[in-house]
C-alpha cells in the first residue's frame, strides 16, 4: 500500500511538474518549433533525475 502512495504522489508531482513547464513555456518561449523543441526536450529529462532519487531512496528503505 506505501508503494502505490508513493507512485501516486511521484504521478502527482509529475502532472504538477508538467503543468508549470507549460505556464513557462507559454509565457517565455518564442513561437518556433527549434526553441520548443529544445526547451520541453531539455525540461523532459530534467524531471527523471528527482525521481530516479526518490524511487532509489524508498526501495532502499524497505529493503
Amino acid at each position: 500500500m506505501k508503494r502505490v502512495a508513493i507512485y501516486l504522489t511521484i504521478a502527482l508531482g509529475l502532472a504538477i511538474y508538467v503543468m508549470i513547464l507549460i505556464s513557462i513555456g507559454a509565457a517565455i518561449l518564442p513561437d518556433h518549433w527549434a526553441a520548443q523543441l529544445a526547451f520541453y526536450g531539455v525540461t523532459g529529462i530534467i524531471w527523471i533525475f528527482p525521481v530516479m532519487w526518490i524511487i532509489t531512496f524508498f526501495h532502499k528503505r524497505n529493503s
